[in-house]
């Protein structure tokens, strides 16, 4: 089974030091899920101007859908500027009022969340009052909400982080993320426990934790499965964490176990770090490749 996966929210231009690549993590999200097997549109805008079509072209190119993704003849394509005190450690700054603030939607994109595998979405994209009320309608109807927390000071609360969980079926945090709301929730002991209560009390279908060089883990009906880092020399980190849950989602939605779904996802992620970007063009092979190299060595690398 080939999934369909819908991923809501921004697409824009990282502004590096040195160079200009497209991004966002919804964007990054669909890319990886199209390289790394699955179907992938997304629903977003961009401004009327070049790099609006430089980035549709680019998706096109790459196999994701576009057809969801709006124009704006008012606002410019989204932009972010990235610094790096370390090659671990990026630091954005995220132009606010542009085209991806201003989603409509339509009776196309309702469709299209409702016949799709799974919706994917952050919380960066509900900044503006619009996109929340548009997701939140979304979500109404997908049969598989999947929300990647991936906060962005300053655009989040407790109270949107907390109100996205409790209408989410699959959780993804990073273990900075995860101290956050356990310090919200009251939630203490080890982190094992944290994972466990919050997917109790949420009644999620399952929650994925990334922990760095200390590796990941998914809890599901299944239980609760570990996964340790593949071993490869970072280059940036810039999409590793998003590669991750589309290269998850990719094969857990098509059946797979916990387990594959996270090995395939920790060494999907690993690959994206080791290459400049967010997007770094690559084939399933190459995943494939690390994965089989891993099984005659020791893994540690870092995913947020």
């Amino acid at each position: 089974m080939k999934p369909r996966i819908i991923c809501f929210g921004e697409v824009l231009w990282d502004l590096l030091p040195e160079r200009s690549i497209i991004g966002g993590a919804p964007l990054n999200v669909a890319y990886h899920a199209v390289r790394l097997g699955a179907d992938a549109a997304i629903v977003s805008r961009v401004g009327n101007d070049e790099r609006g079509r430089d980035l549709l072209t680019f998706l096109t190119d790459k196999g994701v859908d576009t057809r969801l993704i709006e124009i704006d003849n008012n606002r410019p394509t989204g932009t972010v500027k990235v610094n790096f005190p370390t090659p671990e450690s990026p630091v954005y700054e995220i132009v606010e009022d542009v085209a991806w603030d201003h989603l409509i939607g339509s009776q196309q994109t309702v469709a299209a969340v409702a016949g799709a595998d799974a919706l994917v979405f952050g919380s960066l994209a509900c900044r503006s009052p619009a996109n929340r009320e548009l997701l939140l309608s979304l979500i109404d109807q997908s049969a598989c909400a999947v929300f990647d927390v991936n906060l962005r000071k300053p655009f989040y609360d407790k109270a949107l982080i907390l109100e996205l969980i409790g209408r989410t079926h699959i959780l993804k945090v990073n273990d900075e993320e995860l101290e956050l709301i356990s310090e919200w929730l009251e939630l203490s002991g080890p982190w094992q426990h944290r994972l466990r209560e919050l997917y109790r009390r949420y009644d999620l279908r399952a929650v994925i934790l990334t922990m760095g060089a200390r590796g990941a883990a998914c809890l599901d009906e299944a239980g609760l499965t570990e996964q340790a880092c593949y071993s490869v020399k970072v280059a940036d980190t810039i999409g590793a964490g998003d590669t991750f849950l589309a290269a998850f989602l990719t094969r857990y939605l098509a059946g797979g176990s916990p387990a594959e779904a996270l090995d395939f996802a920790a060494a999907a992620g690993a690959h994206t770090a080791s290459r400049a970007g967010g997007t770094p063009t690559y084939r399933l092979e190459d995943v494939e490749r690390l994965q089989q190299r891993r099984r005659e060595g020791s893994p540690t690398t870092q995913l947020n």
